[in-house]
């Protein structure tokens, strides 16, 4: 039996997927888990930034799981070469390294819209 080079590209998307899900929670620092839980006037705003982090990281966490799982189903219709993994788990590194380099700034972005929104809900109230 020939091994399935686009499955375990698939397991290797899953795996990337499950991590970033899990991210938020399990490296989770104490300084920044005490930091978001004080009491704030108003509303949280140390809590923003990990919140809209927590939800970039689910956001791209399920897409590369569901990109594993669709990789996983499509290697049971054809079988894959080896250099089809290699291509795909070039693809996850280079999708890795965009989505680390671009968070601070969808973090920033994100936060500043929560931000605003909650003053201007502060405002009218």
């Amino acid at each position: 039996m020939e091994p399935n080079f686009v499955n375990v590209a698939g397991l290797c998307y899953d795996i990337a997927g499950a991590v970033l899900l899990g991210r938020a929670v399990i490296f989770n620092k104490k300084e920044k888990i005490a930091q978001q839980v004080g009491s704030y006037w108003d509303y949280n705003k140390p809590l923003i930034p990990s919140v809209v982090e927590g939800r970039i990281d689910a956001v791209v966490g399920l897409g590369l799981m569901v990109a594993g799982f669709v990789l996983q189903a499509a290697s049971t219709l054809w079988p894959g070469w080896w250099w089809e993994l290699v291509i795909s788990v070039v693809v996850l590194v280079i999708a890795l390294a965009i989505y680390k380099i671009m968070l601070p700034g969808l973090v920033q972005r994100g936060s500043s819209s929560v931000i605003e929104f909650i003053e201007a809900k502060l405002k009218t109230e």
